[in-house]
């Protein structure tokens, strides 16, 4: 293989090409940018909060112990920017970026540049990699390190023997065991190596360096936590253990065990990630028939990786199958990124190019589409609790009750200024999907109540939370003190009226069509939020 083909020259302007993608992909995460709006993502902000104030409890963290890949940095981010709300979510939007970079990359090596940067772009407004983009959660950071080992791996066996190659090599099983820092699947990657020499049949001694650096970092990680945990690999054992039985019962009665969850998700429910698996199955048929080498390890990335996640185990000792989560699909978004890309630009001598220039187009507009439904709900809560959080700054500070995603969300808001002056009015048990611990709002004085409806809103339909009977009909003594109300024009509007026309010709099964509909509807409408002051009562308290 020629040295033109491991470093092209960005002659045809293809340097410039990509930037102007990735200021795009900019451009389209600041238009649906969520920061912390329910999940995880505020559990690992609350952890950072603590950490930046001194009360960290490691060994309080539980499962979390396995995201120090996350949390680390990310603590760091939110340090250096004063505990600003775009320092909490700057390494998972830099790690986007990234993908988008590596997508060009892997492109660019195993079939051309115009591969890559079709791959870029359609990664760059991705429904799927935006929304995460800009929360805290693991998906894009592991997202991008699994993908530069694969690209660093695929670059050493294309480079001529010699430091290069081994400083490659060395860096790919680095770049994995970053990714195992983040969360444990990135050892996954053992398999499409494996499965990648097996068709090859060629295993080189530089192969074994790859090893060498994903040990040299668990072996890193074990030293500095063993103080803490005082076991070795102790990270690995806790995130890789049983499911709790109530976690399990959950999971269960979620459906997140069902084998049709994930084939729902990607092509039925698909908002979330356009029409990227379908355009996928395409270009996997395509390429099968052509039978392309180079896109014959991509297509070995994604099946095993997709089998690993439809029927692998969580447990390591014994079987325990692994619950079905959207987020965990995010392993597969680099290489289905690169799959489609290269088939689009295989794609462009049919109809003088035409057919590939429509196919990217219904690509790009269904993913903002989708994006645009996908992150409504996130955007309308975060953006009321910022507004409530600005607004009650300027308020005394008083008792706040409120239900559990406002607590987390109010106290990031507040930069974990305020913690412990935030209540719950009412716990939830997600096994028995009961309410717990409910105050009676009716006594409570001298505090703020807060109602927000787009929190209500998720709780009612997802968990099937009962909202507080007085909220309907506060009394006549509360004060409303701040009222917002989310309001704001969508990207994908017209396109979202396209797709709800469509749904209502007939075409789709009305059951099909019901379903996307009032999905959209959920994600899409509008949402207040009320604060309330509850004076204090002039009536004096009889003491029993």
């Amino acid at each position: 293989m020629s040295s033109n083909s491991i470093n092209p020259q960005p002659a045809d302007g293809t340097t410039l090409r990509l930037g102007l993608i990735l200021l795009l992909g900019l451009i389209v995460r600041r238009v649906f940018f969520t920061g912390t709006a329910g999940g995880d993502d505020q559990i690992y902000s609350a952890i950072i909060g603590d950490m930046l104030k001194g009360t960290s409890d490691f060994n309080a963290r539980g499962i979390f112990l396995a995201r120090v890949g996350l949390i680390y940095p990310a603590a760091l981010f939110a340090w250096l920017t004063g505990c600003l709300e775009i320092g909490f979510v700057l390494y998972p939007l830099l790690c986007s970026m990234g993908c988008i970079v590596v997508a060009f990359l892997l492109g660019r090596l195993l079939f051309s540049p115009s591969a890559g940067l079709t791959a870029a772009l359609l990664l760059a407004v991705y429904p799927f990699d935006v929304r995460f983009s800009t929360g805290l959660f693991c998906t894009t950071p592991l997202m991008f390190f699994m993908a530069l080992s694969v690209y660093l791996f695929l670059l050493a066996d294309r480079t001529e023997p010699g430091r290069r190659r081994a400083l490659l090599y060395l860096c790919s099983g680095l770049s994995a065991g970053a990714g195992y820092l983040v969360k444990v699947p990135s050892l996954l990657l053992a398999l499409v190596f494996a499965a990648y020499l097996l068709y090859n049949r060629r295993i080189r001694g530089g192969h074994f360096l790859v090893v060498m650096g994903v040990l040299l970092v668990v072996a890193a990680e074990s030293a500095a936590l063993y103080p803490k945990t005082h076991q070795l690999l102790g990270r690995l054992a806790v995130a890789s253990g049983s499911v709790s039985p109530n976690q399990r019962a959950y999971f269960q009665a979620a459906g997140h065990y069902s084998l049709a969850t994930y084939p729902r998700i990607a092509f039925v429910s698909c908002y979330m990630f356009g029409l990227m698996f379908h355009a996928a199955v395409a270009a996997a048929a395509y390429f099968i028939v052509k039978r392309s080498r180079p896109a014959g390890y991509v297509l070995l990335w994604l099946i095993l990786l997709s089998l690993y996640l439809q029927f692998g185990s969580i447990n390591l000792t014994r079987y325990e199958a692994i619950g079905k989560s959207l987020r965990y699909l995010g392993i597969l978004t680099v290489p289905l990124a690169v799959l489609v890309g290269a088939a689009v630009d295989a794609w462009r001598g049919l109809w003088s190019g035409w057919f590939a220039r429509l196919a990217v187009g219904l690509l790009v507009l269904t993913s903002l589409a989708g994006t645009d439904i996908a992150v409504g709900f996130q955007q309308s809560y975060s953006r009321n609790a910022r507004l409530i959080a600005r607004q009650m700054r300027n308020l005394p500070r008083r008792p706040i009750y409120t239900n559990w995603e406002n607590n987390c969300t109010l106290n990031y808001f507040f930069r974990y200024q305020r913690t412990g002056t935030i209540k719950l009015y009412a716990g939830y048990d997600f096994v028995t999907r009961q309410t717990t611990n409910p105050v009676d709002l009716a006594q409570v004085e001298d505090c703020y109540v807060i109602d927000d409806e787009a929190s209500w809103s998720y709780y009612s339909r997802v968990y099937k939370m009962k909202r507080p009977a007085l909220l309907d009909e506060p009394p006549s003594h509360w004060q409303p003190v701040v009222k917002v109300r989310d309001e704001h024009t969508r990207v994908g509007y017209l396109s979202i009226r396209f797709a709800g026309a469509v749904l209502r010709s007939g075409l789709v099964p009305s059951a099909l069509a019901k379903r996307f509909l009032d999905t959209i509807a959920f994600h899409t409408q509008p949402h207040k939020a009320v604060v309330y002051y509850v004076p204090e009562s002039r009536t004096p308290r009889i003491q029993l």
